[in-house]
């Protein structure tokens, strides 16, 4: 399932959320829980798969560096 997407500058492409939700013994409202982050390019394909946001911006960072080049 995916959370939230996040746009990364004006470059067109995303770092998605994805995960699943989870029931807390806690809580009897299903939380959704993290499991990895996705960057997709401009036409929504995935790219790369990451354990963290850091991890995920850090990759795309890279990659549009070297498409510049």
């Amino acid at each position: 399932m995916i959370g939230k997407g996040h746009p990364y500058l004006d470059s067109g492409w995303s770092i998605l959320e994805e995960g699943e939700l989870k029931a807390s013994p806690d809580s009897p409202i299903p939380e959704f829980f993290v499991e990895y982050f996705l960057v997709t390019d401009r036409r929504g394909q995935t790219q790369h798969q990451a354990p963290s946001f850091e991890a995920a911006e850090n990759w795309l960072k890279q990659h549009l560096e070297k498409e510049q080049n």
